[in-house]
């Protein structure tokens, strides 16, 4: 699909969201913890939008970005 950058942007976003909050939260490992819970889900939600609104799988983006994100709880334990 010639569109497939506007998917790209939504799993981005959350990304630069998620490295902004990461920061912000660095003296408070809870927060932290629960942002990345909170990040994977939405990950999780913004996949399943897009397959059923637009017939759109993005797994691959989903788990590249999930493995992202779970390396960064994996280095706070």
């Amino acid at each position: 699909m010639e569109n497939y950058e506007y998917f790209e942007k939504g799993y981005e976003r959350i990304w630069q969201n998620f490295r902004f909050s990461f920061r912000m939260y660095q003296a408070n490992v809870v927060f932290q913890r629960r942002l990345c819970v909170e990040i994977l889900e939405e990950l999780k939600r913004l996949n399943q939008e897009y397959f059923y609104y637009y017939g759109v799988s993005t797994v691959r983006l989903y788990r590249y970005y999930s493995e992202m994100v779970e390396k960064n709880y994996e280095q706070i334990k």
